[in-house]
């Protein structure tokens, strides 16, 4: 039988391992003093491969499943990170694409030929919606804008957004477009006002 004691970490009653703890609480403080030495972590981390050579099917279903189970904790989590790692992300990316620019642009090169036809479909579509929005923006209201926007963001390279995009019936009007700067418009892409509000909440909250 068992000795069940009040383990020390988790102030539990539990199964008796060794040195007043249960087997997981053990386990975890053996794995983390291994880890704090050379050869313990190079044996943890091929015993990690063993282990995942062997039971690979197994561990990508199950990585699978809890996905699944936990769709909007992980999306959560993906969007708080972001917002608390934004300029670092920008930083890193903008490191990767200089290092890695000719490989960049050969790869956009072929892609594009090889996706001409779908190129050219997403193009009419463009300016076909181009042609059914409505248009009566002048130019000096748009220099009134993007005063506005000089003023609300100091020192920023400013686009003219449309708040509703064309693409889900907007159309380019005093009422619909407003100065923002380059980097949220790039990211806001064919977001709703109310989604964008959504996400923002949701990262905070978690």
């Amino acid at each position: 039988m068992p000795t069940i004691i009040i383990c020390s970490e988790r102030g539990e009653k539990r199964n008796l391992l060794a040195k007043g703890l249960c087997g997981t609480c053990y386990h975890r403080l053996w794995a983390q003093k291994d880890r704090e030495t050379p050869t313990g972590n190079e044996r943890r981390k091929r015993n990690l491969r063993v282990y995942y050579h062997h039971d690979r099917e197994k561990i990508i279903a199950q990585n699978n499943a809890h996905a699944r189970q936990n769709r909007e904790r992980y999306n959560q989590y993906g969007r708080s990170s972001y917002q608390r790692n934004r300029d670092k992300i920008a930083l890193r990316t903008r490191a990767y694409y200089e290092s890695h620019k000719k490989q960049y642009r050969e790869y956009c090169r072929h892609w594009d030929h090889e996706h001409r036809a779908y190129r050219r479909l997403q193009a009419l579509r463009r300016q076909r919606l181009l042609q059914e929005s409505l248009d009566t923006l002048t130019p000096e209201q748009a220099q009134e804008l993007l005063v506005i926007g000089r003023a609300t963001y100091p020192g920023e390279a400013l686009h003219l957004d449309h708040v509703v995009p064309i693409s889900r019936g907007g159309g380019t009007t005093r009422g619909n477009i407003h100065a923002i700067p380059a980097c949220l418009n790039l990211a806001k892409g064919a977001l709703l006002p109310q989604q964008i509000y959504k996400q923002l909440e949701l990262a905070d909250a978690y």
